[in-house]
C-alpha cells in the first residue's frame, strides 16, 4: 500500500504542477473550488476503486462512497485551493487510509517542490524516502496555524494570534494545513495549531507528524486520531505544553 499511496500522489502532483495556475470560482466567502479540485479527486477515486473496490472514500469535493466500510480513504485533492487559484505556490494534495476510524497510512505531496511525505502507523515517517526524526524546537519558534471557515473559528484564531506572537515567538498562516503540518514534521516549522478544520485538512498530516516524533494532540491534550476532532496542537514535546496552554 505504501507504493500505491506514493505513486498516486506523484501522479497527482504531476497533473497539479502542469495545470498550475488555474482559474478559481467562489464556493463560499472563505473557500474556492476549481475544476482541478474535482478532476484530481476523481483521478484518486478511480485509482482507489481499481485497487481496493470494497473500500469507502471520503472526499472534499464529491459524495462519500461506501460510507459504512471499515476501510476508508480520506482525500484532499488540493489543500490550499485559495492559494492555488490565486497563483500562490503553496498547496498540496493529501491522502489517508483508515481502518475502523484509525489512520493507518497517509501521504502528502507538495507538487511544486517535488516532495512526498509518507507515514505508516508504528513504522515511521519519510520525506522523499528519507526517514524523519524531529529535533527540539527553536528558541524563537515559528508556528503555522489554520482555522475553519466559520466566523466563530476565524474570531477564535484572531484572538489567539496576538498571544502566539507575544508569548511563543512567531506565527504564520500559510493556507494549507496538511502541508504546514508536514513542514513541522520536517523541522521547517516548529509547530502547528489548527482550529475547527476538516478531517482531510489534518488527518493525513497528523500521522506524518506523529510518526516523525512530534507530540500531536487535540485541544484537550488527548488523541488527535478522530475525524471529528477538528482542532489539533502539534509541536516537539519541549514546546507542545506551552502551545497547548494557549488554547
Amino acid at each position: 500500500m505504501r507504493q500505491f499511496i506514493t505513486d498516486t500522489l506523484r501522479s497527482v502532483a504531476d497533473d497539479l504542477h502542469d495545470a498550475f495556475p488555474v482559474d478559481g470560482s467562489t464556493k463560499t466567502p472563505h473557500e474556492f473550488v476549481t475544476e482541478q479540485d474535482r478532476a484530481t479527486e476523481q483521478h484518486i477515486r478511480r485509482r482507489i476503486k481499481d485497487a481496493y473496490p470494497e473500500h469507502g472514500i471520503i472526499g472534499e469535493e464529491l459524495p462519500d462512497r461506501n460510507p459504512d466500510a471499515s476501510s476508508q480513504w480520506i482525500i484532499d485533492p488540493i489543500d490550499g485551493t485559495t492559494n492555488y487559484s490565486h497563483n500562490i505556490p503553496f498547496f498540496c494534495a493529501a491522502l489517508a487510509y483508515l481502518e475502523d476510524n484509525e489512520v493507518i497510512r497517509s501521504g502528502v505531496t507538495s507538487p511544486l517542490h517535488d516532495t512526498v511525505w509518507y507515514a505508516e502507523r508504528g513504522s515511521g515517517a519519510w520525506e522523499n524516502g528519507d526517514e524523519l526524526t524531529v529535533e527540539a524546537a527553536d528558541e524563537s519558534p515559528v508556528i503555522g496555524f489554520c482555522h475553519g471557515s466559520t466566523d466563530t473559528s476565524i474570531k477564535w484564531m484572531a484572538d489567539h494570534y496576538e498571544r502566539l506572537k507575544s508569548e511563543l515567538g512567531d506565527a504564520r498562516q500559510f493556507g494549507a494545513a496538511d502541508l504546514e503540518i508536514c513542514l513541522a514534521a520536517s523541522g521547517y516549522l516548529d509547530g502547528f495549531l489548527g482550529h475547527h478544520i476538516k478531517p482531510w485538512d489534518f488527518l493525513p498530516g497528523c500521522l506524518i507528524a506523529d510518526e516523525a516524533g512530534l507530540t500531536v494532540t487535540g485541544f484537550d491534550g488527548e488523541s488527535w486520531d478522530d475525524p471529528e476532532q477538528g482542532s489539533v496542537v502539534i509541536a516537539p514535546a519541549s514546546l507542545h505544553a506551552d502551545l497547548l496552554d494557549l488554547v
